[in-house]
């Protein structure tokens, strides 16, 4: 018997595999809902009331963060009246948040969904983060860049639309994608201020309440268990 995260998978493995397949809905809105933001978070970081924030996760490995990392930052000088923010993780190396200190760029660790519970946009390299973002209603652009080799390797065996799991769930361009040449500071800024100045916004907001609808499922890890035990 094999417990799947998302509906698309339930699909895959029944009808390609024949196996026994089971979907009671995603952890993570469990996790989510159940959150509660720090109402004193902004004070406790020394992060301004007087700017919107825009947070860049640039993934958690230091490979990632290298790659991703200096890209987002070119935002910064093109958009002075937001606050931009670095959601840090602790299992690499600090020296790759160096490049945003470097710019005055804060870089703060392990308080993900405090940052997203207070942003008003988010770069986010694809991944988990891509699918957090959306339950936390931030709009989000969605990057990926790695070596030429590594991305042409992955292109010959895995044969897919999108890369985000946000596009992936609703089976379209839902949010925008920059990969590989894609991902430059044109594009990026192009992204930003197409979201920023017309209804982008409300679209996205109202098509992440359908992830909300399709992956959420009252008691998922009690009835993961009880099906387990059973």
């Amino acid at each position: 018997k094999l417990f799947v995260i998302f509906p698309f998978e339930k699909e895959y493995y029944r009808e390609k595999h024949n196996m026994e397949v089971e979907f009671y809905g995603h952890p993570l809105i469990e996790k989510i809902d159940n959150f509660n933001s720090k109402k004193d978070f902004l004070e406790e970081n020394n992060i301004t009331k007087e700017k919107e924030i825009i947070t860049l996760l640039p993934g958690s490995r230091s490979q990632e963060i290298n790659s991703m990392l200096p890209i987002f930052l070119t935002l910064k000088k093109h958009y002075l009246n937001f606050e931009f923010i670095v959601a840090g993780v602790k299992n690499v190396n600090e020296s790759v948040y160096q490049p945003a200190l470097d710019l005055n760029v804060k870089v703060i660790y392990n308080q993900t969904y405090n940052l997203l519970s207070h942003s008003k946009i988010a770069i986010v390299t694809s991944g988990t983060a891509s699918l957090e973002c959306a339950l936390f209603n931030v709009p989000q652009i969605v990057c990926y860049k790695t070596s030429s080799i590594s991305y042409f390797i992955g292109k010959s065996f895995i044969n897919i639309s999108f890369i985000s799991l946000v596009n992936i769930i609703l089976k379209k361009g839902i949010v925008k994608e920059l990969v590989q040449g894609e991902l430059t500071e044109k594009n990026l800024l192009n992204e930003l201020s197409n979201i920023l100045s017309n209804n982008r916004i409300s679209d996205l907001l109202n098509e992440y309440s359908k992830i909300y609808s399709m992956l959420s499922i009252e008691g998922t890890s009690k009835k993961i268990a009880m099906s387990i035990i059973s």
